[in-house]
């Protein structure tokens, strides 16, 4: 049996990266990405190391599980567990931490995987709460873009008390900040 998974490892040592940049409170929205920031660069981390035992891909803590019974999280679609929220809500924040981070986890998803060439992940609509259920379209501007803009929102804009709605502005931020106002990555 496996007792650490690498994304699991990487999810764990983000915490301390957090700690020491945003120190998101662990608890309410700000809670919900503090886990969701571990999940994005656990994610990083697995695809970086390129192993060939355990493929990358946007599941957590799947290499835990016993074969075929999935994983801790889905990044593609966090409500798959049952309990993990897509889209933001006004209830969002009420959440356990771990199910409230799939707001962030499935922006994170989107934005560098985009909804293109037959991608499982449903966009958030209107009235859409812990299930995503839209069609949208939202191109991809790849992993790299996607890690620089969440690690430069962390680490300049975010602060302990960052909301969903603070860290949209604070992705927004990043994205102009590196890319350019009116860049593909900003839209």
């Amino acid at each position: 049996k496996v007792l650490t998974s690498l994304d699991v490892a990487g999810h764990e040592m983000t915490h301390g990266v957090t700690s020491r940049t945003a120190n998101l409170t662990y608890s309410g929205e700000s809670g919900g990405l503090n886990e969701s920031t571990s999940d994005i660069f656990g994610t990083a981390v697995e695809f970086y190391a390129n192993n060939a035992s355990d493929p990358a891909d946007y599941l957590i803590g799947e290499k835990l599980m016993k074969s075929g019974t999935g994983a801790l999280r889905s990044m593609i679609k966090p409500s798959a567990d049952g309990a993990s929220a897509d889209c933001w809500y006004s209830g969002v924040g009420a959440l356990n931490v771990h199910y409230s981070s799939g707001v962030a986890n499935h922006f994170f998803y989107l934005l560098a995987e985009g909804t293109l060439g037959g991608s499982p992940s449903p966009t958030c609509t209107v009235g859409n709460t812990r299930v995503a259920t839209g069609a949208g379209t939202v191109a991809a501007i790849g992993r790299a873009k996607a890690e620089k803009i969440w690690y430069r929102a962390l680490t300049v804009y975010m602060t302990a008390n960052t909301n969903y709605a603070a860290a949209r502005q604070a992705t927004l931020s990043a994205a102009a900040d590196l890319y350019g106002a009116g860049s593909p990555e900003v839209n």
